[in-house]
């Protein structure tokens, strides 16, 4: 396996950790930071505050982004992109009121030129969207 592939995948796990890592904050607050496989007899680490879990999630995407494509072809359909690394990150700045962090990285995806809004609202609603 080449390097940059390794790289890739890498960042699609950072990704994948930064997401759900994300949805934990939405609905848990701060959570345990996990940043290496726990030995048999580590103990869990403490609570980390809402904080903390922004920034390392914001640090995941922020290494995540730089080694994937800004936009997936058909047949890699489903893998994250550098385009989702940055919105998933201004949805997340967003929700913790850093507004200027939230808008930078909305630029960062408008400014890719690969995205676009839905064409026609009303088909958002049938299965023709779906894929």
């Amino acid at each position: 396996m080449s390097a940059a592939s390794k790289s890739e995948i890498k960042g699609e796990v950072q990704f994948l950790e930064a997401f759900f890592y994300s949805t934990l904050l939405k609905y848990m607050g701060g959570v345990p930071l996990l940043d290496h496989p726990l030995a048999l007899n580590e103990t869990m680490p403490a609570r980390a505050t809402e904080e903390d879990t922004y920034k390392y999630i914001v640090d995941l995407l922020d290494a995540a982004a730089p080694v994937l494509p800004d936009i997936r072809e058909e047949n890699d359909h489903g893998k994250p992109s550098a385009g989702a690394c940055y919105a998933l990150k201004a949805r997340l700045a967003f929700y913790a009121h850093k507004y200027d962090v939230a808008e930078q990285a909305a630029k960062k995806v408008m400014d890719m030129g690969k995205y676009d809004l839905y064409s026609d609202y009303a088909d958002l609603f049938q299965p023709v969207a779906e894929t």
